[in-house]
Order: C-alpha cells, then structure tokens, then sequence
C-alpha cells in the first residue's frame, strides 16, 4: 500500500523569467523569490533578518532567466484530471445502451487560490498573463519526489470576494491547452 502525502508539500510551478531585484533594501510588502538550486526552481523567500537583497530575485519580462518559478504559497488546490465523454454505440440489435470512451474533458480552468500579495497578483499580471506557459504542479517538495503534474496553459489572476476580519484571496487560474502528463 502507497503511502499518503501532506498537502505541505505541494507547489504550483510556472515557467516564467526572474531576474536579480533592484531593491537596495528589502521591502516588507513585496514577494522575493530565492533559487534552490538542488531543483533549480526559484522558490518564494522566506525573509529573515540575515535574508541578503543580492541574492533575491524578481519576477520580469523576457530579460530575465527562464526557469521554473512557483508563484505563490497555495491555500487550495483544484480537483486534476477529469471525466471521458462516453459515445453511445448503441444499435437497434442491443438490449442496453453501450457506450465507448472518448475525448478526456479536464475542464476549462484550474484554479488555485492563495492569499492576496500586491506583488505576486501584479507580476502575474505583468510579466506571466496572456501568454502560454509549461505549468507543473509538483508534490513531496519543488523537487516533486511524489510526483508531478504538467501541462501547458494560460495563466491569469483574480482577487477573490472577501468580507471582514478575512484574508484577502486571490485565485491563479490557469487555462489548459495541452494534455494533462503524470510523473
């Protein structure tokens, strides 16, 4: 029997560019992004007192390095996968409908919510939006040592309805537009 994973693990990946920020100073409010080098993925900083401006990085336009980036710290996950489309083969000879399997439907969108960061939410709008991009969904780490999910897909952002005393959620959807591999 196969062992279960925590959710702890899991990271939403897009290819993207970063380059070095052009912070002097770290900015409380903004998202840095450091590489980890074992995976080669730029992961979202953890910012501490000894964290160092030069080894930060941002996310950017096509000057920048392209590599894997993971967004954001997810607070949900959407369903992955989907459902065949059944086609009827009955005929008049049959008892009972049949059916055979056919095109995968894994729906239009994924989206995968997290909390609202100005930075995060404006990057996606700036440099990531509209554009087709590989995405993966790893699991057991950045590295994905339980397994991964990728496609291709169209990234965009949304800030989410909230009410009083909330965290503000915002909602990374990405459009499909390659079929779904499993690792």
């Amino acid at each position: 029997m196969g062992k279960a994973i925590s959710s702890l693990g899991v990271a939403l990946l897009v290819k993207g560019y970063v380059k070095a920020t052009s912070d002097d100073t770290i900015n409380e409010d903004k998202v840095y992004y450091e590489l980890d080098s074992v995976n080669n993925v730029y992961k979202v900083a953890v910012i501490t007192s000894s964290t160092k401006v030069a080894n930060l990085f941002e996310l950017s336009d096509s000057t920048g390095t392209n590599a894997f980036v993971q967004l954001a710290c997810l607070t949900d996950v959407p369903d992955i996968g989907g459902e065949y489309e059944n086609i009827e083969t009955t005929t008049l000879c049959d008892k009972q409908r049949t059916y055979i399997q056919g095109i995968l439907d894994a729906g239009e969108a994924l989206d995968f919510t997290a909390n609202y960061v100005h930075n995060t939410f404006i990057g996606i709008k700036n440099y990531i939006e509209g554009s087709e991009l590989p995405v993966k969904l790893v699991f057991g780490g950045l590295g994905g040592a339980q397994g991964s999910v990728s496609f291709n897909g169209y990234v965009s952002a949304r800030i989410n309805g909230f009410g009083v005393n909330e965290v503000v959620p915002m909602t990374i959807s990405v459009a499909i537009s390659s079929e779904i591999t499993y690792a």
